[in-house]
């Protein structure tokens, strides 16, 4: 039911409150059933959980992407120890009415954690076998510290936020204890309020717990960069980008470096950019003015690109070069031969390589069967007409000729992308990482030119001189 309060002058004749004394404000009281309703599981930027003790800022955060549904939570490899250790937060977003008088007006998380009222359990759901599972080593773990707890009474929602760097687990009651996370185990995160509670709050025997739980696992601190043929590449210019993938908590800030050394002539450069991890795990970094390419003199340039103070391993240092041109491209088109060759129209190789005729067995995974011949190196650049001699030609009336643009990885001029099984040579992909590659029709023609008769003049006979 709802019920109007209202706060006026007090009446000389309490049994008539409305009697016309001033009214000073009015208010609704809503009565409701109590309800345990639902857990759920987020994460949050590790740099971040100072700065989750309130709810605006919790609320914001969701607002804004950095607090993000998850059923993951990455933290460092138990091998990482280079003392520099970094989990992401966890927020469990507790959604339940009716405690909210057994708790104090600003509870500490160990009130809520382990309550006789109501407890929040983390328990290990991938437990080895016959072993035990892990559990919140409450002992070793300084609750409250490890936690913020902030109520959201307005919307019967309660915060319990953790600093997974602090969390400690023991196997079962009397296992291993003060344990750190670990990559790759799951837990259940669980919210009961006590039959006690609930006896006391109703008035009525209670034979069980009310229980809402949600899970989630440990992850390792991983990011990958976008690269072409297994290199991040960038143009001597501004505003060029380096992008890439990780399983840390969106809305993280990474600082993206891109680092050259003097070695073999180069120029040595320290160039850095800020990115922030989107929702979807990506992050993009764009380098301008002081940080920007544009300032490379002498591409091609060698440089390692890397992610710093995240715990990522070796921080997710990829091979990188600065270069001019684009990716590679190749076109070829319907034509009609004597089987033994085939002609490529255009080929773009932004570092020199090959360009390679597969037939059409390539598309059913003949990867090294299918290849009927290649060109001979050619030089960074573009080529037109380059007519490749087939080793194995066609035979019949027609066959897919597909020609693939193929990297000099090895440096020796020579194609070993097939008697190597792929390990050198191996093909240009674009910026999506595809293979570049481009098929036409061939049409065998062996038919030989008829020979043309030619005339002979027959000599006129000779007059022989008589005496």
């Amino acid at each position: 039911s709802t019920y109007d309060i209202i706060a006026q002058e007090r009446s000389t004749n309490i049994d008539n409150l409305d009697d016309g004394a001033e009214e000073y404000d009015i208010g609704v009281l809503n009565l409701v059933e109590r309800s345990t309703d639902n857990v759920s599981v987020y994460t949050a930027p590790q740099a971040d959980f100072s700065d989750f003790d309130n709810v605006d800022t919790i609320r914001a955060g969701m607002e804004a992407g950095n607090v993000t549904e998850s059923e993951t939570i990455a933290i460092a490899d138990e091998d990482d120890n280079r003392g520099n250790r970094r989990g992401d937060v966890i927020v469990h977003e507790l959604e339940v009415n009716g405690i909210f008088g057994a708790l104090p007006a600003n509870p500490t998380p160990a009130q809520f954690v382990g309550s006789s009222a109501f407890d929040l359990a983390i328990n290990q759901t991938n437990a080895d076998t016959n072993r035990d599972p892990f559990m919140l080593d409450t002992s070793n773990t300084d609750v409250n510290s490890a936690f913020h707890l902030v109520r959201d009474d307005d919307n019967n929602t309660v915060f319990l936020v953790a600093d997974s760097d602090q969390l400690r687990f023991q196997r079962g009651s009397s296992g291993a204890s003060d344990v750190e996370p670990r990559v790759e185990d799951t837990y259940e995160v669980e919210l009961n309020v006590t039959e006690g509670y609930l006896e006391d709050f109703t008035r009525d025997d209670v034979d069980e717990n009310e229980s809402v739980s949600d899970n989630f696992e440990f992850v390792d601190r991983e990011a990958t960069f976008d690269t072409v043929d297994e290199e991040v590449r960038v143009q001597p210019a501004d505003n060029e980008t380096i992008s890439g993938t990780t399983t840390i908590a969106p809305g993280t800030e990474v600082n993206v470096r891109a680092r050259a050394t003097a070695d073999e002539g180069g120029e040595a450069f320290l160039k850095s950019a800020e990115a922030n991890v989107t929702a979807d795990g990506t992050f993009t970094a764009t380098f301008t003015g002081e940080d920007s390419f544009a300032t490379v003199s002498s591409p091609p340039q060698n440089f390692t690109t890397s992610i710093i103070q995240q715990s990522f391993e070796d921080d997710a240092e990829t091979d990188g070069r600065v270069v001019e041109g684009d990716y590679a491209e190749v076109a070829i088109s319907n034509q009609t031969t004597d089987g033994t060759t085939a002609t490529v129209d255009r080929v773009y190789l932004p570092d020199g390589g090959f360009v390679t005729i597969h037939d059409g067995t390539l598309l059913d995974g003949a990867t090294f069967d299918s290849v009927r011949g290649t060109s001979d190196y050619l030089e960074s650049g573009e080529h037109e007409d380059v007519e490749v001699s087939l080793d194995t030609p066609y035979e019949g009336d027609n066959g897919t000729v597909i020609a693939m643009p193929h990297q000099d990885t090895n440096d020796n001029e020579t194609y070993d992308f097939v008697t190597s099984e792929g390990e050198d040579d191996s093909p240009y992909t674009n910026a999506d990482g595809e293979i570049v590659l481009d098929s036409a029709s061939l049409t065998v023609d062996t038919s030989t030119p008829t020979p043309t008769a030619t005339a002979t003049a027959t000599p006129e006979p000779t007059a022989t001189a008589t005496d």
